[in-house]
């Protein structure tokens, strides 16, 4: 976001003291206004750190687009999707020179006032279009994370022995302590897999050339059951992109989300109906989840409802097949939290708020007083927050999609199993036919036929051999 002074300055930057450095923001581009803001001119993440700075200080140009003639800006993700992506109109035909990638924030205020920053990331070069017609210029751009999918695992983190911690592998593809010059992200909250080696077995993570970071972090958190997600923190006033690797079990300790909330009707936010979706395509009467370790032993476990084991009913099968559950105790478990979820009517919900900027994605909410609403704990999956331009002034809607928390939980690891782990499969059974090769014995030689032998093997076992 800063940069070091220059013998030069034009009158028209701002500069700042900082670990006792001058830096200097540079401005933007003097084609684009600076009046008819919709929000608040200052970016205030959620989260204040001390953190220290390991990484050097890398030069950024930044549009606070909240300080442009804005007519609409839009912000949205699922937690099946890989980034944030925006999108904003800016009044008027307006060049933006992206040649250079322009790092880009946006805030503005939520239902009590305060300030929210609700986009920050980067505009890629050529993501502006103009429309003469209408006097408008559109631009797109992304968070940090876009940056994973486009850069290759590096040589040093494309084998990793099993005795390597995963927690290590995420630090290292974010660049370790040169973060800056790598990704731009920072390692900020990468916990251990504890279970890494006990619990959970240690496995090598080998990755090909070609293969993306985002897909050699897809393939960490699949197996060790982790949840990789890029926020922004602010380090001593500088607003920064920060990584968590953190286990699904823990995304309400450690994943700094807001407190759960709680909308009770009449909620004066809450505009329209709450929509619930039913996706009955989706149940299953038998479930049967097959797991294996790494010396070949495989486990099965099936859970069925009573009328189809009395038969009074045709099964209606679905089967798991991971190499991520390895003991029959985890294939248990994972059977019986399958069958909960898709012997019962799934539930997804949508609703839409005005105002409520300090909604997060995953962030926990519950809804009471609403007719044919479940008032369990729900878990936001989905959220799009707009903020327009309207004849009577602006509009800041935040569109959601939720689900039960406890369905949520089966739902991500039904997204992430629902196809076998080909390449576990492939090294499962290459180690199985390894370990079913003799190796060299050691016995006694009773007797002796022409060119055949009788040898009584240390272990019992009497074996025929060739003599020579």
């Amino acid at each position: 976001m800063f940069r070091p002074i220059a013998a030069s300055r034009s009158p028209y930057s701002r500069w700042f003291n900082i670990w006792g450095k001058t830096y200097v923001m540079d401005p933007i581009e003097f084609s684009l206004p600076l009046s008819g803001s919709v929000g608040p001119t200052t970016l205030h993440p959620l989260i204040e750190t001390n953190l220290t700075l390991s990484g050097s200080v890398i030069g950024k140009l930044y549009i606070p687009l909240d300080e442009l003639d804005i007519t609409q800006f839009s912000v949205s993700r699922g937690v099946s999707d890989d980034i944030w992506a925006m999108s904003a109109t800016i009044d008027g035909l307006n060049e933006i020179n992206t040649d250079v990638l322009r790092h880009a924030t946006f805030s503005t205020t939520d239902h009590l006032g305060v300030s929210q920053s609700i986009f920050a990331g980067i505009l890629p070069k050529s993501s502006h279009t103009i429309k003469d017609a209408a006097n408008k210029t559109t631009i797109n751009g992304y968070d940090y994370a876009w940056y994973l999918s486009r850069q290759q695992v590096q040589a040093e983190y494309r084998h990793n022995t099993a005795g390597t911690n995963p927690a290590t592998v995420i630090t290292g593809l974010l660049g370790g302590d040169d973060w800056e010059e790598t990704t731009g992200i920072m390692p900020y909250k990468i916990n251990q897999v504890t279970a890494w080696g006990d619990t959970l077995n240690s496995r090598v993570f080998d990755f090909t050339v070609g293969t993306t970071k985002k897909q050699a972090i897809d393939k960490i958190c699949n197996y060790c059951r982790f949840v990789f997600m890029v926020k922004w923190i602010v380090v001593d006033g500088i607003a920064t992109p920060a990584a968590y690797f953190v286990s699904e079990d823990d995304i309400d300790t450690d994943l700094d989300l807001p407190d759960p909330v709680t909308f009770a009707y009449p909620d004066p936010y809450l505009v329209g109906d709450i929509k619930p979706v039913a996706k009955g395509d989706e149940r299953y009467n038998r479930v049967t989840v097959i797991g294996r370790n790494n010396t070949g032993g495989v486990f099965f476990s099936t859970v069925e409802s009573p009328s189809v084991t009395a038969g009074d009913e045709l099964a209606i099968e679905k089967i798991e097949n991971s190499g991520s559950w390895t003991t029959q105790a985890q294939v248990d478990a994972r059977a019986a939290e399958l069958y909960g979820y898709y012997s019962a009517t799934a539930y997804t919900y949508t609703a839409k708020l005005l105002d409520r900027m300090d909604l997060e994605l995953l962030q926990k909410i519950k809804i009471t007083g609403y007719t044919g609403v479940s008032e369990n704990w729900m878990r936001i999956t989905r959220i799009k927050k707009t903020v327009r331009a309207t004849k009577d002034g602006v509009e800041k809607l935040v569109e959601i999609e939720f689900t039960e928390n406890v369905k949520w939980s089966a739902l991500r690891r039904m997204y992430r199993y629902s196809s076998d782990d080909m390449t576990n499969e492939i090294e499962t059974i290459v180690d199985s036919r390894i370990n079913q090769m003799p190796g060299l014995q050691v016995g006694v030689c009773t007797a002796i036929d022409g060119q055949e032998g009788t040898v009584t093997l240390e272990s019992g076992e009497t074996i025929t051999t060739r003599v020579v």
